[in-house]
């Protein structure tokens, strides 16, 4: 594929592919997308970071596009990525930070990533190479000037790429030497090294993000399970393009040679299930109804996406859906006084809970008592 370099260009991610989400915080999902679109923060300095960012939460992962331009390999560095990175002494000569880091994963047609390689044998973090989440951002210093952003950089020619059109920025609490750390804060990522592909990649499932060690020759093993477990590195991740209906018990079963996190959803958003599960991992939606899933994400009865990380480095034989069909119905006690909303946070009824007839999934609020999902249909 031959690709030409731009002269004028936009060089910043312009589109979220997917967002799963860790525990921790969830700092900056009321400005989701458009808080990790465009240019990082102009006011942040590395003693002074941005606020305008977006948490991942602990062991969370995002996949950005750039669509109006592409990252090619050419001089240098090709790819910056920008967190709220933060020097903690008044020295300014002082390398001492706050550092949340993340590992990357780069890719050029929406199905293979690859991780990039990273060094922590330091010990001071700032130092450290290879992950996002090291350096500060001094992006308004001059907005023309790349040599003068710092932010974190990448040569897309580690993984033996020539063009990068998706990046998946994946949190590394594993890796996090402050306990105070809650999850990589993304404020931005954008292109060095830019330029025109005339090419239309799109996501295609499976996703396989592949970690240090993994097999990717196993590709087609991923999707179903035949025995043969592909290894997916070191934190690799596959991500499942599936249909699965909520039903009381297990929904679903993760064929796995070791530890996994795994995390569900629709459309651009997943939420975390669980963090280190055990081998052969049996999954529920209703773990997912009943984490806080808060604006502008919801709740669902379905999955169309799951997708499984290793803790560490994994094997995976495929994922198996449990397939039966159920009625199912789980309500309060007859003639509480409830008030019910809908999955958007509106409420559609407030009175006796034996007079309310709807089917679809409800947060139910009764008295002074927490707010529950319920999950109704015929």
């Amino acid at each position: 594929m031959s690709w030409i370099l731009l002269i004028a260009f936009d060089r910043w991610a312009d589109s979220v592919i997917l967002f799963a989400h860790g525990d921790g915080q969830w700092f900056g999902q009321d400005g989701f997308p458009s808080v990790v679109l465009g240019s990082p923060d102009t006011s942040a300095t590395p003693s002074a970071p941005s606020m305008d960012v977006l948490s991942l939460g602990k062991f969370g992962f995002i996949i950005l596009q750039f669509r109006d331009s592409v990252v090619v390999d050419g001089p240098g560095d090709d790819l910056v990525i920008f967190e709220n990175v933060f020097i903690t002494s008044a020295d300014s000569s002082d390398t001492s930070a706050f550092v949340e880091p993340a590992y990357v994963f780069l890719s050029k047609d929406g199905r293979f990533f690859f991780m990039y390689p990273f060094d922590t044998s330091d010990a001071n973090p700032y130092n450290w190479t290879g992950l996002a989440g090291i350096k500060p951002t001094n992006y308004g210093a001059d907005t023309t000037n790349p040599d003068v952003w710092m932010g974190d950089r990448f040569d897309i020619s580690a993984v033996g790429l020539d063009t990068v059109r998706f990046v998946l920025i994946a949190d590394a609490m594993d890796l996090c030497p402050s306990s105070l750390c809650s999850g990589f804060d993304l404020d931005a990522a954008g292109c060095i090294n830019c330029g025109y592909e005339q090419a239309d990649y799109s996501i295609q499932f499976p996703v396989m993000a592949s970690g240090m060690g993994a097999d990717t020759s196993l590709y087609y093993s991923l999707s179903i399970i035949d025995g043969i477990y592909t290894s997916l590195g070191l934190e690799g991740i596959v991500i499942y393009n599936l249909n699965v209906f909520n039903h009381p018990g297990v929904d679903f079963v993760v064929r796995s040679n070791s530890p996994l996190r795994i995390y569900g959803g629709t459309g651009h958003f997943m939420n975390a299930f669980y963090t280190d599960t055990r081998p052969d991992t049996l999954g529920e939606i209703d773990s997912l109804l009943s984490r806080d899933i808060r604006s502008p994400f919801s709740v669902g009865d379905t999955l169309s996406l799951i997708a499984v990380r290793g803790a560490g480095y994994a094997g995976v034989d495929g994922v198996q859906v449990v397939d039966v069909s159920v009625e199912e119905r789980w309500v309060p006690s007859s003639g509480d006084f409830v008030e019910v909303f809908d999955v958007a946070g509106r409420m559609i009824f407030r009175g006796r809970f034996g007079t309310f007839e709807g089917e679809g999934v409800f947060l139910v609020r009764s008295g002074s008592r927490r707010t529950v999902i319920m999950k109704r249909r015929r």
